[in-house]
Parts: C-alpha cells; sequence; structure tokens
C-alpha cells in the first residue's frame, strides 16, 4: 500500500493536450485557494495531480470534498 496517490480529471470529449492543461489550472487554482496543497507529476507524457496523505486526521470527507472540488473545476474549464 501506498499513501501517494495520482490521478486526473479526465473528459472523454477532450484531447489528451486540453487534458493535461485543465489538471493543471485546476492543481493551480487549488493552491490560490489555499484548502488544499497537491502536486503534480508526469506519467509516461501524461500529466497527473498527485497527493500524498500522511495526516491520521485526514478523512473520507475532505478527500470527498477535495474531488468534488477538483469535478466541478474541471467541468466548468471544459465548457468554458
Amino acid at each position: 500500500m501506498s499513501n501517494i496517490v495520482c490521478f486526473r480529471f479526465v473528459d472523454r470529449g477532450a484531447s489528451q493536450d486540453r487534458l493535461d492543461e485543465i489538471n493543471r489550472r485546476i492543481r493551480q487554482e487549488l493552491l490560490q485557494e489555499g484548502n488544499f496543497y497537491i502536486v503534480q507529476t508526469m506519467i509516461k507524457g501524461v500529466h497527473f495531480l498527485r497527493t500524498t496523505i500522511m495526516n491520521p486526521f485526514t478523512t473520507m470527507v475532505h478527500l470527498k470534498e477535495l474531488l468534488t472540488l477538483i469535478k466541478r473545476k474541471g467541468d466548468a474549464m471544459i465548457i468554458a
């Protein structure tokens, strides 16, 4: 088991380049807002978001909030 999780926002209608851009923008917005801190990484040329879950007080509520926020931001960027 690992405490490092790599993931990304995806949309079937968007190109790989567009999704990479959206994932970079999502991360930047999250950092600017200051409620979540995630990093980014490249895996086989694809841009991923990455988080390390180390705090024993992190709950499923926190993770669901993060994923809901990422989806909301990504969906808004797809439409724009």
